[in-house]
């Protein structure tokens, strides 16, 4: 490596915002486009391009000239919102088609966008990435928030899996989609082709640990738009889950829990990487003359590390969805006369042999 190019590296190395596109504070305005070349080399995306934006952000205007006689405006537009908001599937094509038909409910306390994950050498911090992420985000580009709590509770499960078991889920499901759909002689619509795209970006980004909060969202969207409306949601959390999964079993349970006792004693059972995908049913005080009289909302309990945790998706005043699964948790479901938790579908970790895919860093033991 080069003096300049070893500067370049270290972040020493920059434009002088002063000067002309492509001059630097060397004085060689030829010198700043070059070493832009050699950062562009073999680069054929707009994420290679913006991954060459964040790795040199003083040259991001010698980058974007070099970049657009390459490729020309539209990559280069892609590539600095990309830079600029890690957001992976800027790029994908008709992505607009997931956010068309429902209401747009956004959470303030919701993590941004493009905040990076909190990746381990082990993994990740499953416990604190659960925490943070409900079914709501900040985003203006997903609009089925409210309809996908099957799908945040999915990933969920998979999150403390590892962002490896997170990204398998995630394709494994598209796939059996793809299938399910051609092999009923049909063929994907745009909206579902650009849902495919989108998980595949995402889940790329978040198995390359360079994942956001924003490509889980994005994951929770895409997952959603696959096989429904933006303001319809499943009825049965087996419908957000896959067929196929490398990392957990499932097995349907249904046990109704009409106190928080019982459910506290069937989730003591659970062993460490066990989980139970639950319904929370309550009155709907304002169902229409074509709606439910009940409302249903999937949760997820889980054992991970010896400490059992409820998750709950919704919107919560404090932004935490992850909490500690006790009798104060469990209350507020109970609070009303018609309401009980069902617990729906056990998930149990897969055989060693059937997948390599349990890096999720585990919450501390008990003590």
């Amino acid at each position: 490596m080069g003096d300049r190019q070893a500067e370049l590296a270290n972040g020493q190395y920059e434009l002088d915002p002063t000067q002309g596109g492509g001059a630097d504070r060397f004085g060689t305005g030829d010198m700043t486009m070059s070493l832009a070349s050699q950062l562009l080399a073999g680069a054929k995306t707009a994420e290679d391009v913006a991954a060459a934006m964040k790795y040199a952000p003083g040259y991001v205007r010698s980058i974007v000239l070099v970049a657009q006689k390459r490729f020309g405006n539209e990559i280069v537009q892609q590539a600095l919102y990309l830079a600029q908001t890690g957001d992976h599937t800027a790029g994908v094509k008709d992505r607009e088609e997931l956010a068309k038909q429902g209401a747009n409910v956004k959470d303030d306390t919701a993590p941004p966008a493009n905040g990076k994950l909190p990746y381990t050498d082990k993994g990740w911090d499953a416990v604190a990435i659960n925490t943070a992420v409900g079914q709501y985000d900040r985003m203006a580009g997903t609009d089925s928030d409210g309809a996908r709590c099957a799908f945040a509770v999915s990933l969920a499960a998979h999150i403390f899996k590892g962002p490896t078991a997170t990204a398998s889920f995630a394709m494994n499901f598209a796939s059996e989609i793809r299938a399910e759909i051609e092999g009923n002689g049909k063929t994907f619509t745009a909206r579902q082709t650009a849902a495919e795209s989108v998980i595949t970006g995402a889940a790329g980004a978040i198995s390359g640990k360079d994942g956001t909060y924003g490509d889980l969202a994005w994951l929770q969207e895409a997952l959603h738009d696959l096989i429904l409306d933006d303001e319809k949601g499943v009825h049965e959390s087996k419908h957000a889950l896959s067929k196929h999964d490398v990392t957990n079993t499932n097995q349907f349970v249904n046990i109704t829990c009409m106190t928080a006792d019982d459910v506290i004693t069937k989730a003591n059972e659970l062993q460490d990487g066990e989980q139970y995908m639950c319904d929370w049913v309550f009155p709907n005080d304002k169902a229409g003359p074509n709606e439910e009289a009940q409302g249903k909302h999937e949760m997820l309990i889980v054992n991970q590390g010896g400490t059992l945790y409820l998750y709950d998706s919704e919107r919560q005043g404090d932004g935490k969805h992850l909490r500690a699964l006790d009798a104060a948790t469990l209350a507020r479901y109970f609070s009303r006369d018609g309401s009980w938790i069902t617990l729906s579908t056990k998930l149990f970790p897969a055989p060693k042999k059937a997948s390599k895919a349990t890096d999720g860093a585990p919450a501390p033991k008990k003590k």
